[in-house]
């Protein structure tokens, strides 16, 4: 048996984070990875790379939802990483080849508001009597609902004086 059917579970995780980095994936990336795959590494329990089969990775779907009251949507994104870091292995041949399928996965109908609630939330807080938090909060979902940009991206915006090509701020 060559050196590569030896490889731990762990030992390939390494290999395909660093795979990862050299690929120039981003670091948002590589934290996903790292944190969705590494429960399975944690259940594969120090075990060699090449004796994980569809019967593992069916296990350990089980497991996160038993285990960890984990829902369908999650555990689907948990598989997807999984996935990827398997096929990684079989192109490797670290491990013998086989096909991951997705389960489908039940998404919960999440409540929206009616359209009373949200003329509430919307209405103008009277400037005259509502406090800087009110007025704040209320600017911020405005902005948000105009714009549709993600929360990171709000997050960053930050007021400060134009300053023109003079050196001057406009006023």
């Amino acid at each position: 048996m060559n050196k590569s059917k030896n490889l731990s579970v762990n030992d390939a995780y390494d290999l395909f984070i660093r795979k990862c980095r050299v690929k120039n994936l981003s670091q948002a990336s590589i934290v996903s990875y790292e944190n969705k795959i590494h429960p399975f590494v944690d259940y594969c329990d120090g075990g060699l790379i090449s004796a994980v089969t569809i019967d593992t990775v069916d296990g350990f779907t089980n497991h996160l939802k038993t285990e960890h009251n984990v829902n369908d949507v999650s555990a689907v994104s948990y598989l997807r990483s999984v996935r990827a870091f398997l096929y990684y292995c079989m192109e490797c041949n670290y491990m013998t080849t086989f096909k991951i399928h997705l389960p489908k996965a039940q998404k919960d109908i999440k409540e929206t508001y009616s359209n009373e609630q949200l003329e509430k939330l919307l209405a103008k807080p009277d400037l005259n009597s509502c406090t800087f938090t009110e007025f704040k909060t209320w600017v911020f979902e405005n902005y948000m609902l105009a714009t549709g940009n993600r929360l990171s991206t709000a997050l960053n915006v930050h007021i400060c004086p134009v300053v023109s090509r003079f050196g001057q701020p406009y006023t």
